[in-house]
Parts: structure tokens; C-alpha cells; sequence
């Protein structure tokens, strides 16, 4: 049974989605990451340990409403696609890694039957790394 847009689970229907970004204006979201330089023996080549996550979404009520975010990574990652459901225990999306390159990473954003894709740019440096994106569903 659902009562005013809401299912049971305490989360809105696509089109309740869509009504209230309707009033509320667009959809935006801001994707961070951060680095460290760590130590890597036996080589010449810098290696990183960095993360990536998604730190805010507007409205703020959309943030509850993704169902997943799945990153999809360089080409030489194996896994290249890491899915991260809904997670009490991981709210942001978080998605920690080790490399030593810079790339564009690409991020899917699963909410009800709808995904939207935007791109940030891993970058591997000492300051946070903050892209903001309208979301177009």
C-alpha cells in the first residue's frame, strides 16, 4: 500500500522523485577524492592510496533515494566495475584504491529503475579533489 508517494520501506516512488525535484529544483551532486602518497619499494614509480566518494547531493533528500553507485575504473583495475550498494555502514559510497596513475572515473548513480552517469577526474595530489555535476535523469 503506499501513502502519499512513499512505499513501505520509508522510500519514494520514481515519480514522487520526480515531483519533488519538480519543486525543489535540479538534481546536483559533489564527488571527492583524497590521496596519499604512500611507500612503494623497489621502484621509481610514486604509488598512491586514495579514495573517492560522493560527499553531497541536492536536494539533501535525494541522497536516501540511490539504491547504488557503481565506478568504473581504468581499464587496468580488475576489477574495472566495483558496485557499492546502499550501506549503512558505508553512507557516502566510499570506494578505496592503490594505484599510481591519474584518470577519469566514471559513476553511475542507481536510484528506483533510473542511472545517470557523470565523470570525475582522479587526481592524485595532497588536496581533496571536489566536482559538482547536475544530475539529468
Amino acid at each position: 500500500m503506499l501513502t502519499n508517494n512513499i512505499t513501505m520501506s520509508g522510500m519514494m516512488n520514481w515519480e514522487a522523485i520526480q515531483d519533488r525535484l519538480k519543486k525543489d529544483g535540479p538534481a546536483k551532486v559533489s564527488v571527492i577524492n583524497t590521496s596519499k602518497r604512500s611507500v612503494r619499494h623497489n621502484s621509481d614509480i610514486p604509488q598512491y592510496e586514495w579514495s573517492i566518494y560522493i560527499e553531497q547531493i541536492q536536494p539533501e533528500w535525494l541522497h536516501q533515494e540511490i539504491d547504488a553507485i557503481t565506478y568504473k575504473l581504468h581499464p587496468s583495475f580488475k576489477p574495472d566495475r566495483i558496485s557499492i550498494p546502499r550501506n549503512m555502514d558505508n553512507p557516502y559510497f566510499r570506494l578505496d584504491g592503490k594505484g599510481w596513475g591519474e584518470f577519469i572515473v566514471e559513476i553511475e548513480i542507481k536510484i528506483k529503475e533510473r542511472a545517470v552517469k557523470i565523470h570525475h577526474p582522479l587526481k592524485l595530489s595532497e588536496k581533496e579533489n571536489i566536482t559538482t555535476t547536475k544530475l539529468k535523469f
